[in-house]
């Protein structure tokens, strides 16, 4: 069996998740197997208050988690 990465970014505006297979032809010996943006808007309201608000952080942990799975 291959070996697998995976990497997730968590930015203030979305959550990307890359998943890639070694032995791939890429320059980089790895082929992409799953590549996903999630929009969860984790800034929103942040230059107002200051915090990050608690639906916003719910939303991003459930899309880490979703990834993660």
């Amino acid at each position: 069996m291959a070996e697998k990465k995976a990497v997730i970014d968590i930015g203030t505006n979305s959550i990307k998740f890359c998943l890639a297979e070694a032995g791939g032809k890429s320059s980089y010996g790895y082929t992409i197997l799953q590549d996903a943006n999630d929009i969860v808007r984790l800034g929103e309201g942040l230059k107002d208050t200051q915090r990050i608000g608690e639906e916003a952080l719910e939303r991003n942990a459930q899309s880490v988690a979703n990834f993660a799975r």
